[in-house]
């Protein structure tokens, strides 16, 4: 979604319909034109610091983006919670025996 001065009412919701939204565009990792390599870290095989991004981050953005310039990312994700007898038995066995 671009190009607006305010989201629309309650777009952070996770039953909004963002089905007309645009897609995010990948535009390049962190390096990539024009922003160039911002704050990054993560070289050599290291992870980034705290306040680094890391040279694997990619750019994304709406298709034009010299043009918009207010946009919003939603992400809704389901968590179910989960059952896992393998994690729990080694966690027994290494932490609690």
């Amino acid at each position: 979604m671009a190009n607006m001065q305010a989201p629309p009412e309650q777009w952070n919701e996770p039953n909004f319909d963002d089905s007309t939204w645009e897609s995010a565009t990948d535009l390049g990792p962190n390096g990539a034109d024009p922003w160039g390599r911002v704050k990054s870290g993560g070289d050599g095989g290291s992870p980034p610091q705290e306040d680094e991004i890391s040279m694997d981050a990619k750019w994304i953005w709406t298709s034009d983006a010299d043009a918009h310039n207010d946009i919003y990312c939603r992400l809704v994700k389901t968590h179910k919670p989960i059952n896992c007898r393998a994690a729990a038995d080694r966690y027994w066995h290494d932490y609690v025996k």
